[in-house]
């Protein structure tokens, strides 16, 4: 099975796709996809098909496993997290204690704590908005500040 390649949309609505067996780019308006299932299949003029999960976020979310800590604003309860991915925006965890059921909901305002896996070992501690329970998936979008030159370093790689 080909695996999906991942395409991001620019500010300006344009994403562009390379093939993977022939290089060649194109270029398209990827807000027509918007409203549309964002994985598809793309064919290129060579003659290759490659499956692709359109992105439109603004940021990149870069897959980690870090532990750390989440606290429930409305219930005062902290969990001990795993950190499974992390963007400017936003991070998304699972409990660490799977045999805990959670006194979360979407909307609630938590703060997480964890630490970054960089040679600095960063903290990052951010206040945000539960958007997502799927399963025991947390998503937090967080709540906007100046730009984080830890995590933004760490995302870029610097």
């Amino acid at each position: 099975m080909a695996s999906v390649h991942k395409i991001f949309m620019a500010k300006d609505g344009s994403a562009a796709f390379v093939c993977p067996a022939c290089g060649r780019e194109k270029v398209f308006d990827a807000r027509a996809f918007l409203d549309k299932n964002p994985r598809f299949d793309v064919r290129c003029s060579c003659g290759q098909v490659t499956p692709v999960l359109l992105e439109f976020r603004k940021y990149f979310r870069k897959k980690v496993r870090l532990v750390g800590l989440c606290t429930v604003e409305r219930t005062g309860q902290e969990y001990p997290i795993e950190v499974r991915d992390v963007s400017l925006e936003g991070v998304g965890f699972a409990l660490a204690d799977k045999t805990v059921v959670p006194d979360m909901l979407p909307g609630d305002v938590v703060e997480v704590r964890f630490r970054l896996d960089n040679r600095a070992k960063s903290r990052v501690e951010r206040r945000g908005e539960i958007r997502t329970l799927r399963g025991e998936f947390v998503g937090v979008e967080f709540f906007p500040v100046a730009y984080d030159k830890d995590l933004g370093g760490y995302l870029l790689g610097t």
